[in-house]
């Protein structure tokens, strides 16, 4: 089985140079340098973040799982969103989607990034419609930020609602830090097409940079229920 992390050949990687081992004790086994634990809700529950390097099969197991769990529960809500619009598309990036935390700041003392932590993350959604996105400028001019804004700030009242069941959902995961009193934190984007792309470059950039495949920058996209056929 490959390793989950395999380096890409077409970028360099800019931890070249630096350890990307933790130093090994006197019994073999690996010393974590961090005991970092970045969620605040409940964190007798999380799990110590991992770096690229400590990722390994049953890592990958656990994101692929948790993205699975993700994405079906966020499935339902599709066909609302494409009910406003019907070229709408519901993304996620960030480390559900990539599997690595590209905020440089999430990283070990060592410089290495951290990987998702399926005990410990939160969602960030978005949806991709021009459509949407010219209503709430609309609406909210103010509000926009560089071709993109968030969903409960955009005066479409269809939106806020789903935005607020999408909470009631998702605050029941596991590992979602966005529960209990701060479900609230959950929001939706709302990004025009052309802000969509910029964003999707810029995380394939920011992958590649890291020597991962820039695959691992692409969102992962919500796809709609699949309906019954009698």
């Amino acid at each position: 089985m490959s390793k989950p992390f395999s380096s890409s050949n077409q970028r360099p990687n800019i931890l070249q140079g630096v350890s990307l081992y933790p130093p090994v004790s006197s019994t073999g086994n690996r010393i974590k340098e961090d005991n970092h634990v970045e969620g605040k809700v409940n964190p007798q529950e999380k799990t110590p973040d991992i770096t690229i390097s400590e990722a390994d099969a049953n890592w990958e197991k656990a994101w692929k799982a948790k993205q699975a769990e993700v994405h079906s529960a966020m499935q339902q809500f599709v066909p609302r969103f494409q009910a406003l619009d019907p070229d709408a598309q519901v993304n996620i990036r960030g480390s559900l989607a990539s599997g690595v935390k590209m905020n440089p700041k999430k990283c070990a003392s060592s410089g290495e990034p951290y990987v998702f932590n399926p005990t410990d993350f939160d969602i960030d959604a978005y949806v991709v419609s021009d459509n949407l996105f010219t209503q709430a400028l609309k609406n909210n001019p103010t509000a926009v930020r560089n071709g993109q804004i968030v969903g409960s700030q955009s005066g479409i009242k269809e939106v806020k609602q789903l935005i607020w069941d999408m909470r009631e959902v998702l605050a029941k995961i596991t590992g979602n830090r966005d529960t209990g009193e701060v479900k609230w934190h959950f929001n939706v984007l709302i990004r025009s097409s052309t802000n969509a792309s910029k964003t999707t470059n810029k995380d394939e950039q920011s992958v590649t940079a890291l020597g991962l495949e820039r695959s691992r920058g692409n969102p992962l996209t919500i796809q709609p229920p699949k309906q019954n056929i009698p």
